[in-house]
Order: structure tokens, then sequence, then C-alpha cells
């Protein structure tokens, strides 16, 4: 169950001096909230468990486009950058699942993207180390590059689902998170125009 406490420690995980998500709430509002906020939050948040149900308000994403490249062709599609904006009450309820759920999602050591305190320069020194080792001892190496850009747009998400209740995850937090990838809505938001919701 959450509570309050945990709520606070789970605090320093909100970005501060970020854009605004479609409710209005800075991650600030929340920060330095009155400790009674907690309560209503960790009330909110184990509803949300129990009934594996979000509010559509806190499911609601802007979307932005950054140029990547001002120089570039700023007409081409690919020269720009999508960049979700969540709302902080969502955000921060992520945490909290994530909290929950991430001492069952162990991964090999051989996997360095996305995990805490690992990054591209321990894969390449690996790489350098492994490649380094077997040519010390005249022998050939053979290695394959897979180009992953935008993996995720091609990956099958019902995989991941099952994936997650093949580690173990809670039931009822893999059909939360299934309800919450399946309603979440988005809009584009073009300067001072903004897009109708999507799915």
């Amino acid at each position: 169950m959450c509570n309050s406490f945990k709520i606070k420690s789970l605090l320093h995980k909100l970005p501060l001096n970020r854009a605004v998500g479609k409710d209005g709430i800075f991650a600030e509002h929340i920060f330095y909230a009155d400790s009674s906020a907690f309560n209503h939050l960790s009330s909110l948040f184990n509803a949300c468990l129990m009934h594996r149900k979000i509010p559509q308000e806190c499911m609601q994403t802007i979307i932005v486009s950054i140029c990547k490249n001002k120089n570039g062709n700023i007409s081409d599609a690919g020269n720009y950058r999508p960049v979700s904006l969540a709302t902080i009450i969502s955000k921060l309820f992520e945490h909290y699942i994530l909290s929950c759920i991430f001492p069952l999602l162990a991964t090999t050591d051989n996997q360095f993207g996305l995990k805490p305190k690992h990054g591209t320069d321990m894969c390449i020194f690996f790489l350098k180390q492994t490649v380094s080792y077997y040519v010390s001892k005249h022998t050939p190496v053979f290695s394959a590059f897979l180009d992953a850009s935008k993996a995720f747009d091609r990956t099958n998400h019902n995989l991941l689902f099952a994936k997650l209740i093949k580690h173990n995850v809670p039931m009822s937090i893999a059909r939360l998170l299934l309800s919450w990838y399946r309603q979440q809505t988005m809009q584009v938001n073009t300067g001072s125009n903004c897009s109708s919701p999507l799915l």
C-alpha cells in the first residue's frame, strides 16, 4: 500500500524547472505542497491500483516538436523530435509503480541501456576489451551491429506486458499499465494551437 512517506521519498525523482503538462501543475507545486497533499496522493494511488484504472485527466499528454537542427531542413519531419509532456501526477505515479516492481525487472550484466549507473561508455569499454582480448590471442573477431532506430515504434507492446507477467509483476499493476497504455490520450501542440485528443 502506498503511503504519504513513500510519496515524499519519491519527490527527488521529479525534475524541476520543466515544461508543464495538460493539468497545468508544475513539479514545484508537489515539491512544496503541504504534507496533507501527500495523504491525498497516496489515497489516489491506492485507489488506482485497487480499481486498475487511472483518472482520464491524469492520462492526458501534450506532444511538442523540438527541431533537431535549426540550420537544417525545417520542413523535414525527420528533423523534429517529439517530446511528451505528461501530467505531473502521472509522472509521480510512474515513479511509485517503478519503485514497486523494479526488483522484479532484473536484466543481464551485458545490458547497459536504461539502467541506473550504466551508460553507453561502459558498453563501448566492454566491446573494446573483448575485441582486444581475442586479437591478442590471434583469434579472428566477428561482430554484427543492429540499427535499432525507431525500435519503440516497431515493438509489439502486447509482448512487453506478457514479459511483465512472466517476471511476476503483480497482475493488478500489469492490468493497470495495459489500461493506461490503451486509454492514454495525446494532443499535438503547434505553438498556440492544439489538436483534438488522439488515442
